[in-house]
């Protein structure tokens, strides 16, 4: 899809739809200025500029946000984002927002052609740890696989600290997990486990030594979300001084030849989180088959965390589903495992899990 082809009224749609299903009573900025600029026709065909399969307002909005990251000297508009200002009373009037974007218009349209929008929700890893944790519960050494790993920060969710229900589970950290559990219960008694390798798989990995890359990530934490942007910082940190590894693949055959090369003297855990709605039907079954044909080589545990896009036809449930796959002696059982939403902030774990529709 180049977003260059579509109408005004098309591009209109990303931003509008953008403030109504995430914005809204989550980033006030972020839904004021979105519903703005969807009436704006400057700043709409600025945005279009947009890679393909990349989501417009979330590119967009990123590289606004970098450019101000990165001045030199506070800017007018720097006074209305609390990511750059603390003493934020009011939204910015949308002529400061709009002049800024047009004065910027050749760097923006850099960022929108070269960068990708490689967010790392920690969050998410309220709902992995506990499920890695409960499967792998021995102290048995486990080797990580993130699919979509951006700059491989969940990869090191156990140097992490986690919260549910305003009670603090495990961990020691700066970087505070914090989700609410509606449905279900979580064991106090599970530990984190014993992940002695971590490998993540990116088409654009991003290395966090290089300044620009950290700077980058950070601009794509939404600017009103302060809370998220330090977690996100001391994550940075960690990264820095973690042993991970980071690989470029995008193809299913780069992911199986990654898959295929782990040791097979530590458990394997692959996982991924909100990627598979990247990719098309023809190529998230090619992915699925991949998956099929290395479970019938040896054993290994897949967690999918997708919006119900992906997952809805298994289990006929709206949401994020979390359902982890099991592959043990070239048998397949996979079941859902608990709903949540996009960034964790709830999860309903099932209890007993329940197995995909026919």
């Amino acid at each position: 899809m180049n977003y260059k082809d579509l109408s005004l009224e098309k591009r209109a749609q990303w931003f509008t739809k953008f403030a109504e299903n995430e914005c809204r009573e989550v980033s006030e900025l972020y839904f004021y200025l979105s519903q703005r600029v969807a009436n704006d026709e400057a700043l709409l065909n600025l945005a279009a500029y947009c890679q393909q399969r990349q989501p417009m307002p979330n590119l967009f909005f990123g590289a606004v946000h970098y450019l101000l990251l990165k001045e030199q000297d506070p800017v007018a508009l720097s006074a209305y984002y609390p990511s750059l200002s603390e003493k934020v009373t009011q939204m910015p009037p949308f002529e400061i927002f709009r002049t800024y974007c047009l004065s910027k218009e050749r760097a923006i349209k850099e960022l929108l052609t070269t960068r990708l929008v490689q967010t790392n929700a920690l969050n998410r890893t309220a709902h992995l740890m506990p499920v890695i944790a409960s499967v792998l519960s021995n102290g048995e050494p486990v080797n990580l696989v993130d699919i979509g790993t951006s700059a491989g920060l969940i990869l090191n969710m156990d140097l992490y600290e986690y919260h549910y229900n305003g009670r603090k589970f495990y961990g020691n950290s700066p970087v505070v997990i914090e989700s609410e559990i509606r449905e279900g219960h979580l064991s106090d008694q599970l530990i984190i486990p014993n992940i002695r390798r971590k490998t993540g798989i990116d088409q654009h990995p991003l290395d966090l030594r290089t300044e620009d890359n950290a700077l980058w990530l950070q601009a794509l934490i939404w600017a009103d979300q302060t809370r998220r942007l330090e977690r996100l910082r001391h994550a940075i940190t960690i990264a820095k001084q973690s042993d991970v590894e980071l690989l470029k693949g995008q193809s299913i055959i780069d992911f199986e030849k990654v898959l295929r090369a782990q040791t097979h003297d530590q458990v394997l855990f692959v996982y991924h989180t909100h990627a598979l709605y990247q990719f098309t039907k023809e190529e998230r079954a090619a992915f699925w088959k991949m998956l099929d044909r290395l479970g019938r080589d040896r054993d290994f545990y897949y967690l999918a965390v997708e919006g119900s896009g992906v997952l809805a036809h298994r289990y006929n449930r709206k949401g994020v589903l979390v359902e982890l796959t099991t592959y043990r002696s070239g048998v397949k059982d996979a079941v859902l495992l608990a709903q949540t939403n996009g960034h964790a902030k709830w999860i309903n774990f099932i209890d007993p899990p329940v197995t995909p529709l026919p």
